[in-house]
């Protein structure tokens, strides 16, 4: 995962490789706020995974973790505390 960050930020063949391998198995791209708001209404319920990297204060950070979305409308609250650093 370090390496796919430094990768990234450095916009390396590697990070294009690594995206294209991610979108292999994607369901749904849904983009957050600045606050990590986001909505995703198109998504049945089902137990998700949701992945997605992100530098914090010049750290690579990542969120990994799985989410159940229930019919009707669903919160889930991304943070720090539920992101852990990629190195």
């Amino acid at each position: 995962m370090h390496n796919f960050m430094i990768a990234c930020r450095h916009h390396m063949q590697d990070c294009a490789k690594g995206i294209s391998a991610l979108r292999a198995s994607t369901v749904s791209l849904i983009r957050t706020d600045g606050r990590g708001h986001a909505q995703a209404s198109t998504l049945r319920a089902w137990r998700y995974y949701l992945f997605s990297p992100v530098m914090v204060n010049q750290r690579a950070m990542v969120w990994d973790l799985p989410i159940d979305i229930g019919a009707g409308n669903n919160t889930l609250a991304l943070d720090i505390a539920n992101a852990y650093p990629v190195d």
